[in-house]
C-alpha cells in the first residue's frame, strides 16, 4: 500500500478505563443487505457484486459529496486525497482467484468467513 493510500478497514485502539486493558480492533464495509450508501447514492457509485459484497465499481463517478458516509449506520465510507470513496471490495481479485479475502485468511480466531 502507498505511504498516502487510504485502507479500506479502519484500526482503532481501545483502553478500558476499568481494566486499563488495551485492545486492538478493526472495521470494514459489512456489505449490508439494504446498503443505504448504495440506495442513496447520487452517482450511482455502488453495485452489489454475484458475492454480495457492496463495491465501489464506479470510483470515477463520484463527486465527493459524503452521502454515503452521512447514510453509514456503521461510520464506515472514507475517502483518498482526492475525496473519491474507498472502501472494502471483498477482496474481488482473490475471491475470483479461488482464495478466501485478506481478513477471513488473516482472522485467527475463525470469526471471519466467507459466506455461501
Amino acid at each position: 500500500m502507498k505511504a498516502d493510500a487510504v485502507s479500506p478497514r479502519i484500526y482503532e485502539k481501545r483502553t478500558s478505563r476499568k481494566s486499563g486493558l488495551v485492545s486492538y480492533i478493526t472495521r470494514s464495509c459489512l456489505h449490508c443487505a439494504d446498503a443505504p450508501c448504495m440506495e442513496q447514492c447520487p452517482m450511482k457509485v455502488f453495485e452489489r457484486t454475484e458475492n454480495g459484497f457492496v463495491v465501489a465499481f464506479h470510483k470515477e463517478k463520484c463527486i465527493g459529496c459524503r452521502t454515503c458516509a452521512r447514510v453509514c449506520p456503521h461510520d464506515i465510507p472514507r475517502y483518498d486525497k482526492e475525496g473519491k470513496i474507498v472502501k472494502c471490495d471483498g477482496c474481488a481479485t482473490r475471491v475470483a482467484c479461488g482464495l478466501e479475502p485478506a481478513c477471513v485468511r488473516a482472522c485467527n480466531t475463525g470469526a471471519l468467513r466467507l459466506a455461501e
